[in-house]
């Protein structure tokens, strides 16, 4: 019996460091604290923030945004920016035309500390 339900990324996607992906936990209601597993997807040019918790079962849409440190255990649209714990969308949102690639910036940053 696996232990944990998938994660699935999509392209483009931006997960900082710190970042914690949880697909299962126990049920508190169960007496003998059973394991609940539920996949956690993660949509094309999504930006995970520095240190963030994703809980089991949340699915981040297409270009949207998790704060640094926000704990996200509900959904979140496309688009939309969440922050905070619990994490909540704020009213700004993303343009919905996304092209770029997260790794061009990191090669370019890696070329500058090497310098």
């Amino acid at each position: 019996m696996a232990l944990h339900a998938p994660v699935k990324v999509g392209e483009r996607v931006c997960i900082n460091d710190g970042v914690e992906i949880l697909t299962a936990s126990h049920d508190i209601a169960d007496p003998g604290w059973g394991l609940i597993k539920s996949e956690v997807v993660i949509e094309d040019y999504a930006w995970i923030g520095t240190g963030a918790l994703i809980l089991p079962g949340v699915h981040i849409g297409r270009g949207a945004v998790v704060g640094a440190r926000s704990v996200v255990s509900k959904s979140v649209e496309p688009g939309a920016i969440v922050v905070g714990n619990p994490a909540k969308a704020i009213q700004k949102k993303r343009c919905e035309r996304l092209n770029y690639n997260p790794c061009e910036f990191l090669a370019a940053n890696r070329a500058w500390l090497l310098g």
